[in-house]
């Protein structure tokens, strides 16, 4: 009797799909680089005026730091607030220069371990340091967006001895009273209120904290 020689075929095991991806881990990516995006933003507003006035064919802005700059017919000059007689608003973006440069390098070192924890290479133990960085960069921006707004008129109130408001010879609205606004008198217009670095300092603060938040709500 002739023996059974069909071959007997092993059953083909199920094909595995690839695992590379995490749970969460396209959502984790995302939140990473709003903070990163954040924390790079906050750093660029510190170099990027916050406030400028404007009249007829010159301005005034206002920068974190030290100094502002003026630009009008004969050209353009950078001063020292203390030079031009506004100290108190020079000590203020002094401390909004340091509130957002240490935001933003929050921010970025906050999005940089967001990537290494979304990679599955950063121990579960230490993921709260990005909660930590995270909230801390939210705090950092948001006191200096609303710190400028807040305080300046009353830092230009501060130096009114030096002739800050009373010598632009408006009547009503000035510096001295509001952050955004605008007068004429003596036939011109003056105009101010924040400029590129406050918005993007806004934007910072909008980006670090969804980021914080999708953070927050990915947690497997």
């Amino acid at each position: 009797m002739a023996g059974d020689t069909s071959a007997t075929t092993a059953p083909t095991p199920a094909s595995t799909p690839m695992t590379s991806n995490r749970p969460g881990m396209g959502m984790r990516m995302a939140a990473a680089a709003l903070l990163l995006v954040g924390g790079i933003l906050a750093v660029v507003s510190a170099f990027t005026a916050w406030w400028a006035l404007s009249f007829t064919g010159s301005s005034i802005s206002f920068l974190p730091g030290s100094s502002y700059t003026g630009s009008g017919f004969f050209g353009s000059q950078t001063v020292t607030y203390a030079a031009g007689g506004i100290g108190p608003v020079g000590g203020l973006y002094e401390a909004i220069l340091a509130l957002v440069i240490v935001a933003g390098i929050l921010g970025i070192v906050a999005g940089l371990l967001g990537f290494v924890a979304a990679m599955g290479r950063l121990r579960e133990n230490r993921h709260g340091m990005i909660k930590g960085l995270a909230i801390a960069a939210i705090v950092l921006a948001l006191v200096a967006v609303i710190l400028a707004p807040a305080v300046q008129p009353w830092a230009f109130q501060d130096s009114a001895n030096n002739g800050s408001c009373s010598g632009l010879g408006l009547n009503g609205s000035s510096p001295c009273s509001a952050f955004w606004g605008s007068a004429s008198s003596h036939g011109f217009t003056v105009s101010w209120g924040a400029a590129d670095g406050w918005y993007l300092a806004l934007v910072a603060f909008v980006l670090t904290l969804v980021g914080f938040v999708l953070w927050r709500s990915n947690r497997n």
